[in-house]
């Protein structure tokens, strides 16, 4: 099955969910359809939750899937190919941290001249990315140059990652999933308190 053909945004942006049977409790697994890279194809933006405790605490993990004229192109952790985009196959749990950027479909907002399209993560307290520097939120933006999705430092001065922030902070950004005047997100002030108060991740190192 190839990608979705050029388009324009809104057109392209969809969600959905599905759920996965396991030991008495269940994975879950949120598929938001958006353009990631910026190329006018669509795109999959894949979250999948594994559960620690029937409590709902689960561990979080991140696959991107590209539209491209020949076809799919994966992005995320070594999974065989007969295995679900899940925490608990392959090389998922030790590449977790690398490939967990929000436990939520990222919000979006769009550069206005080059249409670049900046992503906004983030993660509550009850989802893990495996790493201590999860709280807060995150932008990110795809390299074409090294096919990664980088995160940018939101907090260096002049930086567009700045910009896009503080952009995000005063009006919101597009929840691709939402319609109508749920699309527009607004920023959480509580989201960026836990962010300051679990300090610097090398403060936790000491």
């Amino acid at each position: 099955m190839g990608p979705s053909g050029p388009t324009d945004r809104q057109s392209c942006e969809r969600g959905g969910d599905e759920r996965v049977d396991g030991s008495h409790m269940y994975d879950w697994y949120t598929f938001t359809r958006m353009d990631l890279d910026g190329d006018g194809l669509c795109d999959w933006f894949l979250t999948s939750f594994a559960p620690y405790s029937t409590g709902g605490d689960s561990g979080v993990l991140n696959t991107l899937y590209f539209g491209t004229p020949s076809g799919w192109k994966r992005f995320g952790a070594t999974i065989p190919e007969n295995r679900p985009d899940g925490l608990g196959w392959g090389k998922s749990d030790q590449q977790q941290a690398r490939f967990a950027f929000s436990s939520e479909a990222p919000l979006v907002l769009y550069e206005q001249n080059s249409g670049t399209p900046y992503l906004l993560g983030w993660f509550d307290t009850r989802h893990s990315s495996g790493r201590w520097d999860q709280e807060g939120y995150h932008i990110y933006r795809w390299n074409t140059h090294t096919n990664t999705l980088e995160e940018l430092d939101k907090w260096q001065p002049g930086s567009a990652a700045a910009q896009v922030y503080a952009f995000f902070k005063k009006h919101g950004a597009v929840n691709v999933a939402e319609s109508g005047v749920s699309r527009i997100a607004r920023f959480d002030p509580d989201i960026e308190k836990a962010e300051f108060e679990s300090g610097c991740k090398d403060e936790r190192a000491l």
